[in-house]
């Protein structure tokens, strides 16, 4: 479920960073906020590098609201995003998908009980 969140909210960001000049700066500041606290909290939980460009992309959503925004950053931070929300994605859809292969493979639709751990 958390994995979803975030990759709601990240997709949020990408819309956000992709139509920058249609929506107001604070959003922008927003989703520029999320990034660097997620990158942080991510930082220092796990020591994940994809944290790391959480938090880069994040700084520089800020800067770019700051009206310091080079167009090649925009297109490197919005290539990062994408592709991290897409994996993020497909991460969730498998395991919706194993989850229901296992409750159909197991008997669920007969009535029984099934307990499922990850």
């Amino acid at each position: 479920m958390i994995f979803r969140t975030l990759g709601v909210l990240d997709l949020v960001a990408v819309i956000l960073l992709l139509g920058a000049a249609f929506f107001p700066h604070a959003l922008l500041l927003y989703a520029g906020s999320y990034l660097v606290i997620k990158g942080f909290v991510f930082i220092a939980a796990s020591r994940d590098i994809a944290s790391l460009g959480d938090l880069v992309c994040g700084l520089y959503i800020l800067l770019f609201v700051a009206g310091l925004g080079v167009p090649l950053l925009n297109t490197a931070a919005l290539i990062y995003l994408g592709q991290k929300t897409f994996f993020t994605f497909v991460k969730v859809g498998f395991e919706f998908y194993s989850l229901y292969r296992f409750l159909r493979e197991s008997g669920a639709e007969s009535g029984q009980q099934i307990y499922y751990l990850r």
